[in-house]
């Protein structure tokens, strides 16, 4: 069993708790599968058009949400590191 620490307590001491943990392999399992969905569908649009002279706008928002979605998960990563140094 410890003892107590003599002193007044450190600021920020009682939240050390509540920071959250960031786990690279995580953080990189969830990028590669959105990765992986963006190539999947860019693979699918050069298939269906090789030449690549139509732009399908659907697909073209759609691989920019999946891009998005990814910079969202690396941002929170970043700023959980931040919050945990």
């Amino acid at each position: 069993m410890t003892s107590p620490v003599p002193g007044p307590p450190k600021p920020g001491q009682h939240l050390a708790s509540s920071v959250p943990t960031v786990s690279p392999e995580v953080v990189t399992q969830q990028v590669s599968e959105l990765l992986a969905q963006f190539d999947e569908m860019r693979e699918e649009q050069r298939t269906a058009d090789p030449d690549g002279a139509n732009i399908d706008l659907g697909s073209l928002d759609r691989q920019a949400a999946l891009l998005e979605q990814a910079h969202q998960v690396l941002s929170t990563a970043l700023e959980d590191v931040g919050r945990a140094t």
